[in-house]
């Protein structure tokens, strides 16, 4: 009798490892992801999906507006720098402006100065900035302005120091509507505002990702998970036993 009971055991224990053989696989492999996300930076990198996009009801990030500056446009998608389409680097603050300084495309974004040359080569970010930048420009003589809540601040290139001016004459860069063509370059793969990499792997994880649906099915194989345990540790237990 016992001899039997162990044996329907084992069956349902053979057929509940088998069943749970891809969600355990699943879960360690998103785990596993998890784990690594902050090493390789997940939290910062945007994603790029038409199906990510329905799933979380999020529409692209796709610009209107940026800066023009000569023949090119700056502008700020998915927390990173464009020169045309071309990403440049990161700029997760407020994209304050862009304007021509001397022979260099300059732009500020947050606290950080970012320095271009015309083919798009990142010459130099300088951090240190005025805080709370209203407006980026140049006066007459081609220094750089920044105008703050507390006043102007010209740019020192010789000391990569910001010191404060009185005002003056000053051409502002102007944020402008970007030209349809470059429009649909930045909406092809355009990513999605506030969903990182990192996100997508947790929301899998969990099953959030699939909705409320996805949290049962992976509770559901949770619970299964410990039957499966149980049932192993109680055939495990039946054989010693039998010794």
């Amino acid at each position: 009798m016992a001899s039997s009971q162990r044996g329907r055991w084992m069956r349902w224990h053979r057929w509940l490892g088998l069943l749970l053989l891809l969600p355990i696989l699943f879960l360690v492999i998103t785990g596993v992801l998890i784990s690594v996300s902050e090493v390789r930076g997940w939290q910062h990198e945007p994603v790029q999906a038409r199906l990510l996009s329905a799933l979380y009801g999020v529409p692209p990030d796709v610009p209107v507006a940026g800066y023009r500056v000569g023949d090119h446009w700056l502008t700020q998608q998915g927390g990173r720098l464009r020169f045309n389409a071309e990403v440049v680097t990161r700029c997760a603050d407020t994209l304050v402006g862009a304007v021509r300084y001397q022979s260099l495309v300059a732009a500020l974004c947050g606290e950080t100065l970012i320095l271009l040359g015309d083919d798009a080569a990142l010459i130099e970010m300088m951090s240190g900035a005025p805080a709370q930048g209203r407006r980026l420009g140049t006066d007459e003589a081609g220094h750089l302005l920044v105008a703050t809540r507390a006043g102007l601040h010209e740019f020192d290139a010789l000391a990569g120091a910001w010191r404060e001016r009185s005002p003056d004459d000053v051409e502002w860069a102007q944020e402008a509507s970007l030209p349809d063509a470059l429009r649909e370059q930045l909406a092809q793969g355009a990513p999605l505002p506030g969903i990182s990499r990192e996100r997508v792997v947790l929301d899998l994880h969990s099953g959030r990702l699939f909705g409320r649906a996805g949290v049962w099915a992976v509770n559901a194989a949770a619970i299964l998970m410990g039957l499966l345990a149980l049932s192993g540790a109680w055939t495990w237990l039946g054989r010693v036993r039998k010794r």
